[in-house]
């Protein structure tokens, strides 16, 4: 009962640095966005009893940009992020949101519904 409480309700944030000089925000389905949203599905999913990081594998599926704010440069994105906890496989819908820092060298990615 617990874990069908905490899971929906917990969501976590990371700022992570670009590479190179462009100063666009990535997509929601660039390299950068994707490692980012893994790493943080990653570390609330091990947060849970028993479970570590070598137990869980992770991916998104169905990757899709539900809007871009073209004055902002930000995204709203939904993906299903499937994963495998001690042989088990598991699924569920998720939202990220991707946006530039105002010093226009790194972005924020905020993952909600893990």
């Amino acid at each position: 009962m617990l874990k069908q409480i905490v899971l929906p309700i917990g969501f976590s944030v990371i700022i992570s640095l670009l590479v190179g000089c462009d100063a666009k925000t990535p997509n929601c389905s660039s390299e950068e966005t994707q490692t980012l949203v893994q790493q943080i599905a990653l570390r609330e999913l091990a947060k849970l009893p028993q479970d570590n990081l070598d137990s869980l594998q992770i991916r998104l599926n169905a990757i899709r940009t539900q809007s871009h704010d073209t004055a902002q440069d930000s995204y709203t994105c939904a993906a299903e992020l499937t994963y495998t906890r001690f042989e088990r496989l598991f699924s569920k819908n998720i939202t990220y949101t991707v946006q530039m820092i105002d010093n226009k060298q790194q972005f924020y990615v905020q993952v909600y519904g893990l």
